[in-house]
């Protein structure tokens, strides 16, 4: 085993030990029906791909968001038509006392919108403390009325927003959010998987800076497929709700970053 290059990945380690063997993964997927003002809009889809412990899970709508979250320069609620002439902006809260490992996704079928991907509506997130930042996390938008989807280490606000900056302007922002993520928590990541996944990342934004848009989403890609692996060899904190680990859900925190990295780079072809 990588010798670890802290006392977080000397307890890491500890934790690796005691759960070495291998299990299989146990997907679970859970549909919630969306009401506002009475009225069904659509759907939330709830799906884990690996759920390590039962528990429940409760999807709240409202039409403020209950913490306060505010939403970075030109970037604003969309307003989802539910009546004949009443338009309002729909938070989905979401919790769950499931266990999971990895990362969960968060599925959006709006049956009263039609898709147009000419129109910049996108998935945003906040982590619902008050007077938290919406963040970017869509990894799909495709047709099936208006579906949309990205991926999640953990639960708390979810709104449809309009997003009006300059498509550039989202893609340099999420790669420092990567870097900077990866950092923070390099000392729980195994030395030489942390190197691995730098390197990815830094020929990802090499590649977009020189408009190689395939090239980049490979090694977004890559990176991605890189921390999977690290779930699988128990190399970096990988768990949400699990009393085993006393670290946030670095594993899923990544791959929610680079799914919605690869998706925007993905706009730029």
């Amino acid at each position: 085993m990588i010798r670890p290059s802290s006392v977080g990945m000397w307890l890491l380690s500890c934790l690796v030990v005691t759960n070495a063997a291998p299990v299989e993964a146990a997907s679970f997927e859970k549909g919630f029906d969306l009401s506002v003002l009475g009225v069904s809009i659509g759907q939330v889809v709830v799906s884990f791909e690996d759920r390590i412990s039962p528990g429940k899970t409760t999807v709240d709508v409202s039409l403020t968001s209950p913490s306060g979250s505010t939403f970075p320069p030109g970037v604003a609620p969309f307003e989802i038509p539910v009546l004949p002439g009443i338009n309002v902006p729909v938070y989905i809260t979401i919790k769950t006392a499931i266990g999971f490992r990895g990362p969960a996704k968060v599925g959006l079928h709006l049956e009263v919108l039609d898709y147009d991907p000419s129109l910049p509506l996108r998935l945003f997130v906040s982590n619902g403390t008050l007077g938290s930042r919406f963040k970017d996390i869509t990894a799909y938008c495709g047709p099936g009325s208006m579906y949309t989807s990205g991926y999640r280490d953990a639960f708390s606000e979810f709104v449809i927003a309009w997003d009006s900056r300059p498509l550039a302007s989202v893609i340099n922002y999420k790669w420092p959010d990567i870097g900077n993520y990866l950092t923070v928590n390099r000392n729980l990541i195994a030395p030489e998987r942390y190197q691995d996944l730098v390197e990815h990342l830094r020929q990802a934004n090499a590649a977009y800076r020189h408009r190689d848009i395939e090239g980049s989403i490979s090694q977004l890609e890559q990176f991605i497929d890189s921390v999977r692996a690290a779930i699988r060899l128990n190399e970096m904190p990988a768990t949400f709700n699990d009393p085993l680990n006393p670290y946030p859900n670095v594993a899923g925190g990544l791959i929610m970053r680079a799914e919605t990295e690869a998706f925007s780079v993905g706009l730029a072809k």
